[in-house]
């Protein structure tokens, strides 16, 4: 379900792989303490005398890892559908010496996120991973970033979509509505539709990422979670803090992906007052109040996001 084919090989050929790998890895590594060894004492003699601690060491680590490594072993997503296939994943697991694992959906699912399977799939596997005392942290996405259940949040809740200024020094042009603009070097603010069209200008204009929320929204995380771990907790709760051990979140950011674009909501303009919009030419230009705006616009950004989004 979680787990993708990576590597088209046959159980057999993976463990014959596997131990040809670690076996020359080993070896690698013993020629290079040797040689290691050898030029910092300048005797061959001395030199095993030297690195024979050390290779005994590694050995041993050796071992360690074999016996508590999880085999990496890859499926199709389309085979994680079954019950037999995550029956066999999960004895794979167990019989390797590992103690849990993690599901996450990733990129090649084929199974709709949170969806009547979805959750029926993730129950059984928290079912049987119980009775290998395997234990389970699960990812709470469908693929990356976190934070917008698998696109259902802007998706029933367009405002919560993640919105950017994206600038650029561009000629003015009186029909375009922009966000704000400002004279070239940035220092001033002007009016599009007052200059000659063609003049150069900076200029600001507000753009959306359908594939992301806005992570300074005070409604977006209380909505994600809504939609997302509430429903896990109705089908699979009797298993927190015992089976499922954690619910992990990952690449949470209020940054925006966009080249040449900064961060922007409507609770970080209510924040920073609607004065700011005067001030957006110091982000982009080196000026008189430039650093001083930069910090004061980010921490603001910074703390929207960590009491908004990652405090609740």
């Amino acid at each position: 379900m979680s787990l993708k084919l990576r590597y088209k090989m046959t159980e057999e050929d993976y463990r014959n792989f596997n131990k040809y790998a670690m076996k020359k890895q080993n070896i690698i590594m013993i020629i290079l303490m040797f040689i290691s060894g050898l030029i910092i004492v300048n005797s061959a003699e001395q030199s095993l005398i030297y690195v024979i601690p050390f290779i005994l060491f590694y050995i041993l680590l050796c071992e360690i890892d074999i016996k508590i490594r999880c085999k990496k072993i890859y499926r199709n997503s389309k085979i994680m559908q079954e019950e037999s296939e995550i029956i066999y994943q999960l004895n794979e697991i167990a019989d390797s010496g590992c103690k849990g694992f993690a599901l996450h959906s990733r990129k090649g699912n084929q199974i709709p996120y949170l969806s009547d399977r979805w959750l029926d799939l993730v129950e059984f596997t928290c079912e049987e991973a119980g009775k290998r005392n395997l234990k389970v942290w699960l990812y709470d996405e469908d693929g990356f970033p976190s934070g917008n259940a698998g696109m259902r949040v802007q998706k029933n809740r367009t405002d919560l979509v993640q919105k950017s200024l994206h600038f650029s020094v561009v000629p003015s042009d009186p029909e375009i509505t922009a966000f704000a603009s400002f004279s070239a070097d940035g220092t001033t603010v002007v009016s599009e539709k007052e200059l000659t069209p063609g003049t150069p200008v900076l200029r600001f204009e507000l753009h959306l990422n359908p594939r992301h929320v806005d992570t300074l929204h005070p409604d977006t995380v209380k909505y994600f979670l809504n939609l997302n771990h509430e429903l896990y907790a109705k089908r699979i709760g009797r298993f927190f803090g015992n089976t499922v051990e954690a619910v992990y979140t990952d690449d949470e950011s209020f940054l925006v992906w966009k080249e040449n674009s900064f961060v922007w909501s409507e609770a970080l303009e209510n924040e920073l007052g609607s004065s700011y919009r005067n001030h957006l030419g110091k982000l982009v230009i080196d000026q008189p109040g430039s650093a001083e705006f930069r910090t004061k616009y980010y921490r603001a950004a910074q703390k929207l996001f960590i009491e908004n989004f990652i405090r609740p």
